[in-house]
């Protein structure tokens, strides 16, 4: 246990270990990812009291329907991690796998290569949504109905539109950091920036500013915050040397393009399948319900949080490993993960479980009693998701990425047929339960399938070198 201990303490330490052999790389991604977790936890954490403070809060000033669409307007945000059409996601896997092989030169062309076609990517969307806004009926899209619900609509939806923009180019800077293992970094600022939403929410409340301004404070500053990020970025960091534009690269973008599509794929499916419940909600049962469905994956998106503190960090240490042959410590690191991911997703959904209604009744309204067979279904869809999003992780960082977006695929078309399914004869219930179905049938037993196919085939690979005498 004390030399266990004494390990941990080794790895605080700013200063870089040793790669240039297998057992110093192993203790560098340790670090990197003690760091990484580290700084992660500020970030989760401002982002956890951000929601448990904000929600009574705006529950209370909003009122149910203004609340449900504010709600609404939280599951868009997801959607903005998938408007740079995967390309992120891809940077994550190329740089991370030239950073295993050492090509600074390299580094630097896929990050100008990737942020010049996401400003351009910006551009042509602006465009398109200047054109669309005026054309559709936000209230019908939201099912609306009082007046104040009806006009502020509009204009929130308008800031919506231009921060989802701005945000293509200037979020992914935090996948980069993430693929270079300076998630210590990335997480840091994401901190930040969870932060500057916070206060803009409560003195939104504090003000009783309109719901324009709450928009603007859930996804305006945090924008403000990347900006200051970028700038630090390429004017201040060793590995990005500013922006050359001489080092855009037309095939390298091609080569973003192919691969980010295979992720768009993959996680814009998974917006579908899981953000749509709010959406889906409001369309069959009004924005109101949206309310009682909202808080209860509020409360249980804590645990989701939480895990991924620990295994996002993974995904870049899972490439560069790959890279460079590491497959022992590969191993070792997805048995361990799926052990704690498992273990927090399993105590703290229990937990939820037993106490979740008393928590609402404390934070939000002492009225609004939420169905136990909905405690309970976000409980096992928790322990679901937590084991699927630790396979995934390995998945994408072993570069098993295109198996991935087929399930994917099905999973989103079957997971909206069984929702409404599930909508019109089991209520607002009827959703989680839902979920849990189409991901267990569709994506965690393909996941388990295709693990075990990759851990066979780095065996196969380990015994091959030793026998080559590597």
């Amino acid at each position: 246990m004390l030399a266990h201990i004494q390990q941990l303490l080794h790895l605080f330490s700013w200063k870089p270990f040793d790669t240039n052999t297998e057992q110093g790389r192993a203790k560098e991604r340790h670090r990197r990812i003690l760091w990484t977790t580290l700084a992660s936890g500020f970030a989760k954490l401002t982002g956890i009291l951000a929601s448990i403070i904000t929600i009574p809060l705006t529950f209370h000033y909003l009122g149910v329907e203004r609340f449900g669409l504010w709600m609404l307007f939280n599951t868009f945000v997801v959607f903005a991690n998938f408007a740079d059409i995967g390309m992120g996601y891809g940077l994550i896997n190329m740089i991370a796998d030239a950073k295993g092989k050492n090509d600074q030169k390299l580094i630097q062309t896929y990050i100008v290569s990737g942020m010049s076609v996401l400003w351009i990517i910006s551009f042509i969307l602006a465009i398109i949504f200047g054109f669309v806004f005026p054309l559709i009926q936000w209230e019908k899209v939201f099912n609306v109905t009082s007046p104040q619900a009806v006009e502020e609509s509009y204009a929130a939806m308008w800031v919506f539109g231009c921060c989802f923009i701005l945000a293509i180019p200037l979020n992914i800077i935090q996948k980069i950091l993430s693929a270079l293992q300076r998630g210590f970094s990335a997480n840091s600022w994401q901190g930040l920036a969870n932060l500057s939403s916070f206060i803009g929410i409560i003195s939104g409340v504090y003000f009783q500013a309109s719901m324009t301004w709450l928009v603007f404070a859930l996804v305006g500053l945090p924008l403000l915050v990347m900006l200051g990020n970028n700038g630090w970025f390429f004017y201040f960091n060793r590995e990005a040397m500013g922006f050359q534009f001489s080092l855009c690269n037309g095939q390298i973008i091609v080569q973003l393009l192919k691969r980010g599509i295979i992720f768009f794929i993959l996680h814009f499916c998974g917006v579908i399948a899981i953000a749509m419940d709010n959406i889906l909600i409001a369309q069959w049962l009004g924005a109101s319900a949206v309310s009682y469905y909202a808080v209860s994956e509020k409360l249980f998106s804590i645990i989701s949080l939480i895990i991924l503190l620990f295994i996002l960090p993974l995904w870049a240490a899972y490439t560069e490993a790959f890279a460079k042959g590491d497959l022992q410590w590969i191993k070792k690191t997805l048995k361990r993960s799926i052990i704690l991911s498992l273990s927090i997703s399993m105590s703290l959904g229990v937990v939820l479980m037993l106490a979740g209604q008393n928590i609402i009744a404390l934070l939000v309204n002492k009225d609004m009693e939420i169905p136990t067979m909905l405690w309970v279904g976000f409980g096992i869809w928790k322990i679901i998701e937590s084991l699927g999003m630790t396979l995934s992780i390995f998945l994408n960082g072993v570069h098993v990425v295109s198996q991935q977006a087929m399930a994917a695929i099905i999973w989103a078309v079957f997971s909206i047929f069984i929702k409404i399914l599930f909508i019109e004869r089991f209520g607002i219930v009827g959703v989680i339960w839902g979920s849990s179905l189409a991901y267990s049938l569709c994506m965690l037993f393909p996941f388990i399938y295709l693990v075990r196919a990759k851990i066979l085939e780095i065996k196969s690979v380990g015994i091959q070198k030793g026998n080559a005498g590597y």
